[in-house]
Order: structure tokens, then sequence, then C-alpha cells
């Protein structure tokens, strides 16, 4: 519900459905008044047709005939209310034994009484009629049959407007996730392309309204990225496999020089030449390595592997590494960790941690250098960390160094070419994972490959 409440189509009818409400329930306590103020006009002017009507038989016949018709009219009007009396009070004729007592008796305008009576009747709207000094006719209606239609006319108004409410909620929230489908498909075509398939499209729909001239707007985008995306990396690609194979010839040819130059003493500018040489073969290696992992393309193993028996094989293999350059390690395993399995490929991700203790290794230098790896599982993830002591990373450029080439000012004098982190970045995307990275206090950088534990 509480989704359903952030999609604006859905708050809009909220808003719309109380406006719409508001004004119904003003129209509909409009002509609730209307209809009580013409019924009342109904019940005075039978009022006044019996006030004139009892005037005439008063004038004709006197107290006899007046007395004759009160008891006639008591016997056949259901709503009408008749008290003849003399001019003490006293009971004459008529259907109420008695005038009620001043507190059950209210007056109205234009000499109109509002009385509390007695059963058969509850209340009643009524005049007095004088004949003469000493003869007095309460005349008026019963108005418990208004009162009980208006009551049920307030209860159909009231359901009316309970229906309308909750017919509007139920539209609404029809039209809510409706429009949360349509996101949604929005949304999963967007996590392929942020995973790496630039070749994904939104799903057009059947419908012709603002979020299909979106999809169609975000499908041209997208196209226009990817065109954009392949032609960068067909450039970058093909030169970087134009220029290994010169570069492979070249350093095959110093090989050989290598061999006769070791008689002349050339050899060191030449090992020096094939150790250039070496790097940038590398660099057009992982240049290439990290388009297809970008795009998408290449081989990649899908298997059944065990983090720990992994993590234990690199820190093996790099744990005489770090000694010799005089670092000291933890390797920290939480127990819920040591049994945790993921889907994907065994030696990229081998390959992404190596790469992240490489990097360690010549930017994490600490006093004293040492550094931390970790594995750690919260619920679904396992978590592989590799945390130094070195000087960290400005919290502003975080989010820039797993980008391609990036190197700071700092780090320009050391070795590497700025695609490490972009490498391990491109790995974890492709596991369906993620890289964080962050600065560890009191000081160092943590790098954490987050991946998706299958059992």
């Amino acid at each position: 519900m509480r989704r359903l409440l952030r999609v604006s189509s859905f708050r809009a009818v909220l808003v719309y459905l109380g406006l719409f409400l508001a004004s119904t329930g003003i129209v509909l306590l409009f002509l609730h008044g209307q209809i009580n103020r013409a019924l009342t006009s109904n019940n005075d002017k039978a009022v006044w047709r019996d006030a004139a009507m009892m005037n005439q038989s008063y004038a004709l016949g006197g107290l006899s005939e007046v007395e004759k018709l009160v008891a006639q009219q008591s016997q056949l009007s259901g709503v009408g209310v008749y008290l003849l009396a003399d001019g003490l009070g006293r009971y004459i004729a008529g259907n109420v034994p008695a005038f009620p007592a001043p507190a059950d008796t209210q007056m109205q305008e234009e000499g109109w009484l509002h009385l509390r009576l007695q059963a058969p009747f509850a209340e009643a709207r009524a005049r007095l009629v004088r004949f003469d000094d000493n003869l007095v006719l309460l005349i008026g209606r019963d108005l418990s049959a208004q009162q009980a239609t208006m009551a049920d006319l307030a209860r159909s108004f009231f359901i009316a407007l309970l229906l309308l409410a909750v017919f509007g909620v139920i539209g609404g929230g029809l039209m809510g996730r409706q429009a949360l489908a349509r996101v949604e498909n929005i949304n999963q075509s967007l996590r392929a392309i942020i995973s790496g398939d630039f070749s994904a499209r939104i799903a057009p729909s059947s419908s012709q309204d603002e979020l299909a001239d979106l999809e169609a707007q975000i499908n041209q985008m997208l196209a226009r990225i990817e065109s954009l995306m392949l032609a960068m990396r067909e450039v970058t690609d093909n030169l970087a496999h134009d220029l290994r194979s010169p570069l492979t010839r070249l350093r095959a040819r110093l090989e050989k020089l290598s061999l006769s130059a070791q008689k002349t003493g050339q050899a060191d500018d030449i090992e020096q030449g094939l150790a250039d040489i070496d790097q940038l073969l590398s660099l057009f290696t992982a240049v290439l390595n990290l388009s297809r992992m970008e795009a998408g393309t290449g081989d990649m193993q899908q298997q059944k592997i065990a983090v720990k028996p992994l993590a234990d094989e690199v820190m093996e293999l790099y744990q005489a590494v770090f000694e010799e350059a005089g670092w000291t390690l933890d390797y920290v395993v939480d127990k819920a960790a040591t049994t945790a399995h993921i889907i994907g490929d065994r030696h990229l991700l081998a390959q992404a941690l190596i790469n992240l203790l490489e990097n360690a290794l010549v930017h994490g230098v600490g006093s004293p250098p040492h550094l931390t790896l970790s594995l750690t599982r919260r619920d679904q993830q396992i978590i592989i960390a590799v945390t130094d002591t070195g000087s960290g990373v400005d919290d502003h450029q975080l989010a820039h160094i797993r980008q391609r080439f990036v190197r700071l000012d700092e780090s320009r004098s050391r070795p590497g070419n700025g695609l490490g982190l972009s490498l391990v970045d491109a790995i974890c995307r492709r596991h369906g994972g993620q890289l964080h990275l962050s600065n560890h206090r009191p000081s160092g950088l943590r790098c954490e490959i987050c991946l998706m534990v299958r059992e």
C-alpha cells in the first residue's frame, strides 16, 4: 500500500475523489435541506387549509359545527393534530388530550409552534386558531413521517457517498497498479541495461498514452546510446587488437636483439624496451577484457562456487608477496560465510579479488602497512571486503575511481593503468552484484564485492 501511495496517478485519483466527494456532499446537503423545507411547506399549507375550513364551519354553525368537524378530522387524518378547548384550556374535542407543557412548547417563526407530544404523536408543528375569547383550536401536523423520510434520505445519501468513496479508491488502486506495472516494465528493461545489456528495450504497450510516448522516447535514446557505445568500443577494441600484433612482433625482434646485445653491453636498454612493450600488451589485454565484460560478451562459465575456498587460494597465493613487501595480513571469515556458495565464473571472481589485493599493495601503503581480507554474510549476500591502511580517497572521488583510466594525482608516479577497479566493477555487475567503495576509519580504503548467495 505504501508503494501504491507513491504512485502519482493514484494520489491524483485520491485528490480528485476527495474533491468530488466534498462537492457531492455539499450538493446532497443542500438537496436534503430543500426537500425538508418543501415537506414543511406542504404541511403548513395543509394546516392553513384546515384552519380556513374550521373558521368557515364556526361562522356557519358555531361551536357545535366546529366540534363535529374536529372530531371527524381527528378520525380521518392520520397526521393531523387537533385540540379544541375553551378559554381555560379544557378539552372539548380532538385527538390530543391536553395542551403540552411550556417546556415541551417552542415558539417558531410567524406564530408557528413546535410541540413535543405524547403517543401516538411524537413532535408536531402547529398553530393556534382563536374563534372567540372562550374557544381556541390547536391545529397542526405530526412530524414523525417527515422526520422518518428525512432520516431515510440522509442514510441513503451517506451510503451513496460511501459507495462512491469505496469504488473510487478501488478504481484508483487499479489505475495505480496498472501504472506500477508499466513503470516496473520500464525498470526491468533499465535494470538489464544497467547490468551491461545495451540491446535491451522497453516492450511497447498497446495503449496510446503519455507513458507509451515516454517508452518510445526512452527506446530511441537507448538505441542512440547503444550505437555510440558500440562505435566507441569498436574503435577501442580495433585499436587495441591492431596494436597488439605489431607490438608482439616488435617484442620478438627485441628478444632476438637481446641475445646479441649482451655482447655489446646494450642488453639493459633492450630489457627496458621489452618491459615497456609487456606493459602496453597488458594494457591492451585489459581494455579488451573490460570491453567484453561491459558488453556482456565473451565466455563466462556458470558454475556453483564455494566462496571461502576461492578466497583461501588467493590469500595463500599473495600472502608471501605481502609479507615480502613488509605488510601484515588479517584474514577474517564469519561462521555463516564458510558455507556460502555463488553462481558464476571462478576465474573472473578470482581475477576481481586479485585486482583488489594488487590495488591495495600499490596504493594502500600505510604506516605500518596492513591489509584485512574478510568474508561476511548478510542475509542472502556474501561480502568479500579488502581493507588497507593507506590514506584513502576523498569522498567526492569515490564515485570516479572505478571508471576507465582514472588515476588520482598522488598515484601518477606508481605503476598501473587505471583499469583495475573498472574491471572489478564490471565483473561484479556481470555476476549480478555490486562493488562498494568507502573510506575506512581512521584511515584506508575499503572495497566490498557484494554477491548473491545461491544455496
